[in-house]
C-alpha cells in the first residue's frame, strides 16, 4: 500500500534554490593579481575588464564567450545579458 502525502507535508516543502558557488579566489584578489601583472601597461578600466574575464573563466563550464559571461554573472550576481556583453568586449 502506498502512503499518501498530507497537505501539511506538501506545504512544508520548498522549491530548490540554486546557490552561487563560493569562489575559491575572491574577485578583489583576482583584480589585484591582474593589476600587478599589467597594471602600468593598461588603463584601469581595462584591467578591471580583464579581471572580470578571469573570474568568468574560473566559473564557466566552457571557454566560449557566452559561457564565460554566464560564469561571471553567477560569480558576481550580475544579469547574464550584460555580463556576456562585458566579456565580449574584452
Amino acid at each position: 500500500m502506498e502512503e499518501s502525502i498530507s497537505t501539511e507535508q506538501l506545504e512544508e516543502t520548498r522549491p530548490l534554490q540554486r546557490r552561487a558557488p563560493r569562489p575559491k579566489l575572491s574577485p578583489r584578489y583576482v583584480h589585484q593579481f591582474v593589476e600587478q601583472i599589467v597594471g602600468e601597461d593598461l588603463h584601469a578600466k581595462r584591467v578591471l575588464s580583464q579581471a572580470n574575464g578571469v573570474i568568468g573563466v574560473m566559473h564557466a563550464a566552457a571557454l566560449a564567450v557566452q559561457s564565460i559571461g554566464q560564469g561571471l554573472a553567477v560569480a558576481q550576481g550580475l544579469d547574464p545579458k550584460h555580463a556576456i556583453k562585458q566579456v565580449d568586449r574584452c
